[in-house]
């Protein structure tokens, strides 16, 4: 969290691989702890970058005023409803996507309002935390739903403590939940042979005209993509001469108005899920074949992958030919097996192709490769002995 700002450093320009220069402006801030920090605000121009640089600026600065003048002892008196409800709004709405947005209000107004809500912050015990998330997983709800609701309340009272000068928060003391529920039911890692089928079917219903969005499919089994950050990509972010990605874009759906509703139309946002999303990949040869096949029924369009009329697609026709796909394949599904399974399958053999675990997460845009090793590594005990990518990953 921002505590002051310092004020702004150096502007430069850089250019990306493809000749597009942006300009960076460097913003120093103190943290909490007293620690000095850079922030880099980026812009088309010089002057968009001092604009981009001033507007966050004139922002930080409203919310250090806030904090620091602020109704501390009003604070204190507010219900958990109130506070939360208000930290969402005037603190994580600016920081977030749109989508990460929706889910902590879904997570607030389902999970934890009704246990919550009618306390005052001030009165809400350790007890109270324990006992609210001990309830999360007595109903049976899944081991994500859990952590996000505890993650919540950890950031929500951490504003609390800032806002307050309180020195103690009711957080402290309780660890992340760990829910042991074993439904039977893994993400689906597709074999070498079921990957193979996909990218056959795949083409055929493409050729054949039966399913507009397959060569999608392809592109997201051998790449690692995120169905958010492919649907994002324009044909300025493909390079099929070098046979490269560049990824720095994602699309999101699902805003929460001011009026509690949800503005469920797509929006291009210019940053990925996380600062690593941001990544140059290699183009795997089936990969790019698939590209080539959209590129030349694109029509014009702007987007690699875009409606009739050269829109940005939705998540839902993506997740929709998927399972048409895997309708048409002859083998047997068993466990989770959406989308999001290609991905899975795509970590999971780059590993067997002998790729270290920090390799893979830079590929698949994670932060660190605790999460490539904790979530997409799957079949860890065949990993020395199968080899199926070491020779056909990136073999233009």
């Amino acid at each position: 969290m921002i505590k002051q700002i310092l004020g702004k450093g150096s502007v430069y320009a850089k250019k990306n691989k493809y000749g597009n220069r942006y300009w960076y402006l460097e913003v120093r801030y103190l943290d909490e702890n007293d620690e000095q920090h850079k922030k880099y605000i980026r812009g088309v121009t010089r002057r968009d970058a001092f604009v981009n640089g001033d507007e966050f600026i004139r922002q930080t600065n409203e919310d250090i005023e806030r904090i620091n003048k602020n109704e501390a002892s009003d604070c204190k008196n507010v219900s958990f409803n109130e506070f939360c409800a208000d930290y969402l709004e005037k603190v994580c709405k600016r920081k977030v996507k749109d989508s990460t947005y929706l889910r902590y209000v879904t997570t607030f107004k389902k999970n934890l309002s009704p246990q919550l809500g009618d306390m005052l912050m001030k009165d809400i015990s350790t007890f109270d935390i324990i006992d609210c998330i001990n309830k999360l997983v007595d109903t049976g709800l899944s081991e994500s739903t859990v952590k996000k609701a505890y993650l919540l309340l950890s950031k929500c009272f951490a504003f609390y403590k800032t806002v307050t000068g309180s020195l103690y928060s009711p957080l402290e003391g309780v660890e992340q939940p760990r829910v042991r529920v074993d439904t039977g039911e893994h993400i689906k890692c597709f074999t070498p042979a079921e990957m193979e089928q996909i990218r056959l079917v795949s083409t055929h219903c493409s050729d054949n005209g039966t399913l507009k969005y397959a060569n999608a499919i392809v592109v997201l089994a051998y790449s690692g993509l995120r169905v958010g950050e492919l649907l994002a990509l324009t044909w300025d972010d493909i390079d099929l001469i070098n046979n490269t990605i560049h990824v720095g874009k994602t699309i999101s759906q699902g805003v929460v108005q001011e009026n509690g509703t949800v503005d469920y139309s797509l929006r291009i946002q210019n940053m990925p899920k996380s600062k690593s999303g941001e990544r140059t990949i290699v183009l795997h040869p089936y990969a790019k074949d698939a590209l080539i096949r959209m590129r030349n029924k694109s029509d014009g369009s702007e987007y690699v992958v875009s409606t009739e009329n050269h829109n940005p697609v939705s998540p839902g026709r993506i997740y929709k030919t998927f399972g048409s796909i895997l309708n048409r394949c002859d083998f047997q599904v068993n466990g989770r097996t959406g989308v999001h399974s290609l991905r899975h399958s795509f970590a999971t053999y780059l590993i067997k192709a002998g790729l270290d675990s920090d390799s893979v997460a830079v590929y698949l845009g994670h932060s660190t490769d605790a999460i490539t090793k904790k979530f997409y590594i799957h079949d860890k005990e065949n990993i020395a002995r199968n080899k199926w990518l070491q020779s056909a990953v990136f073999c233009a």
